[in-house]
């Protein structure tokens, strides 16, 4: 199955133009990301963490293999918190 946060850097990276490639999926995923969690700060810090969070651990998961044999809630439980502290973090920012 294909994972989004895992193909985010081949999307940009096999584009026949990188650079438009990067600037679309950026928007589309900030823009996502914002309104989900209420990012209120004018560069998007909060949502641009999340999506960096969320992009290093599908790349490592796909790529590097990390976590492999891991028990799945387990996982999802431990590696959530991470993200989620960030989420809160534009909650209580608003």
């Amino acid at each position: 199955m294909q994972e989004p946060w895992a193909n985010i850097a081949l999307a940009v990276l096999d584009s026949p133009d990188p650079h438009a490639a990067r600037a679309e999926i950026r928007e589309r995923y900030l823009d996502a990301i914002t309104r989900l969690i209420g990012d209120p700060t004018q560069d998007r810090r909060f949502a641009s963490t999340v999506i960096c969070l969320m992009t290093g651990f599908g790349e490592a998961i796909r790529t590097l293999g990390l976590f492999d044999g891991r028990d799945l809630d387990e996982l999802v439980e431990y590696y959530g918190a991470i993200v989620q502290t960030h989420i809160d973090a534009a909650k209580a920012a608003t």
